[in-house]
């Protein structure tokens, strides 16, 4: 799944520099991002050290961001800030004794998602969420049987 979210984001970027007339190249890159949530989510539940996953993330992210700033959106943060702060949403909800004291905790990331020039602002952590607290039995095998159905 990683190839495929990686080929499909290669794709989308393409299209976006050297043919952003035609959409079609962006529909393809599309399908990427809710992979990366999925594999993100995965990570975090499989993960052997959370505190590892999330500065790889943050590595990642620093990586990206120059090619990102110079190629797709100058001053805006890449998807793997979107990613990082959705994971650390996810580790902070994990530490909570109640889930109703987690909804400050979404509520302010969104808005500080929303604020910032993030990509997929808070519907990033909007998706992660629902991967997150979705019934994981049903994402783990109807979900990867329908993302290579529908491809």
């Amino acid at each position: 799944m990683q190839i495929l979210a990686m080929l499909t984001m290669l794709i989308d970027h393409i299209g976006y520099i050297y043919f952003p007339e035609d959409i079609a190249w962006r529909y393809v890159g599309r399908i990427a991002f809710p992979i990366y949530c999925y594999g993100l989510v995965q990570g975090h539940i499989h993960t052997s050290s959370r505190p590892k996953y999330l500065f790889r993330l943050l590595l990642i992210a620093i990586i990206a961001q120059i090619p990102y700033n110079l190629a797709i959106n100058p001053g805006g943060w890449n998807v793997v800030f979107t990613l990082l702060l959705s994971a650390i949403v996810l580790v902070i909800l994990d530490k909570l004794s109640s889930p109703w004291l987690g909804a400050p905790v979404v509520i302010v990331a969104i808005m500080l998602m929303d604020y910032f020039p993030i990509d997929y602002n808070a519907y990033g952590l909007l998706l992660v969420l629902i991967f997150r607290y979705t019934k994981s039995a049903c994402w783990s095998t109807f979900g990867t049987e329908f993302i290579l159905h529908v491809l």
